[in-house]
């Protein structure tokens, strides 16, 4: 078996992936639909490989595309499913919605397998082997644009509309990991329709490995870090920054300790006032703490509530 130094990325996703699915089995309490997902990811990255040894498998080529089409719709349905179940809509919504996708990802599954209508066959493309063409093969392209505003709109509607910190950090983390396989595929898009022919299995797994990393740190019930925090001009970044200045001044004794523990306590206060709005009852509810208790902190630190017309209700 001759070996493909190009296939180093599809087995490095591969292994990643098998250690993400074994970590989660006891680290992460997730539904099924997230289970699905990371298993069909799998198959997907396995298959990824076998591409690039295929005159060794034995695998006939037509048929080696053939499924590896019909895990790719399989794979975009558990995408939608699990956002749908992260963007917490209606349950009546997400059944229509993930039946119909369902049942659209069949209906193509079985022309890929029944006829030549999405996939023809094979050719020679550079590293690898890529599929050829079929007449109807922008209904796969229709379904994958499709999903992914489906995708995209539950996210951010998700995000927006979020009743709590881990439902609207699920969405955000979900987003940041799509973020690489779409502009991969949007670049492949881009690039087929100018009549350029590339295959993506040499980075593919590795943008799919990173999709699976973040859900998975995201799933985990008491891990979840706020992502928020690496993005620049973000309300928790300037937070964090105010932090480190705290510590760092104090650490090479420019403060003293109780000026110090002042600047921390007036930069978490403002960081909960501005996140609610000003509104004292539901900033009192965030720092879990009682209304008289944070005026009189207000007033320590020489904040009038009083000058944010309507706010201090």
């Amino acid at each position: 078996m001759s070996f493909n130094i190009l296939a180093v990325p599809a087995i490095l996703g591969l292994v990643l992936k098998l250690w993400v699915l074994y970590i989660a089995r006891d680290r992460v309490r997730s539904g099924w639909v997230f289970y699905g997902l990371l298993l069909a990811f799998v198959a997907q990255n396995l298959w990824e490989v076998i591409g690039f040894f295929e005159k060794d498998t034995g695998i006939p080529m037509e048929w080696y595309f053939r499924t590896y089409y019909a895990i790719l719709l399989v794979v975009t349905a558990f995408i939608v499913a699990h956002a749908l179940e992260v963007s917490r809509v209606s349950t009546a919504v997400r059944q229509k919605l993930g039946w119909g996708i369902a049942s659209y990802a069949l209906l193509l599954s079985l022309l890929i397998f029944a006829s030549d209508l999405i996939v023809e066959g094979y050719r020679e493309a550079a590293y690898t082997l890529t599929a050829i063409q079929g007449e109807y093969y922008f209904s796969f392209q229709l379904f994958t644009l499709s999903t992914v505003t489906i995708v995209l709109s539950a996210l951010i509607l998700g995000y927006m509309r979020a009743k709590d910190r881990k439902t609207e950090l699920q969405n955000l983390y979900m987003l940041f990991a799509l973020a690489p396989m779409i502009l991969l595929s949007l670049a492949v898009t881009a690039l087929l329709v100018v009549g350029i022919s590339i295959n993506m299995a040499a980075i593919f797994p590795l943008a799919t490995t990173f999709f699976v990393g973040v859900l998975a740190l995201s799933e985990k019930e008491h891990g979840i870090t706020d992502i928020r925090i690496y993005l620049p001009y973000s309300a928790e970044r300037t937070l964090i920054g105010k932090l480190v200045k705290a510590g760092a001044r104090f650490s090479v004794r420019k403060t003293n300790f109780k000026d110090t523990a002042t600047s921390i306590e007036k930069a978490l206060l403002l960081y909960s006032l501005s996140k609610n709005d000003f509104t004292v009852s539901k900033a009192a509810k965030d720092m879990d703490i009682n209304r008289t208790t944070l005026y009189s902190i207000c007033r320590r630190h020489d904040i009038e509530l009083e000058d944010v017309p309507g706010k201090s209700e």
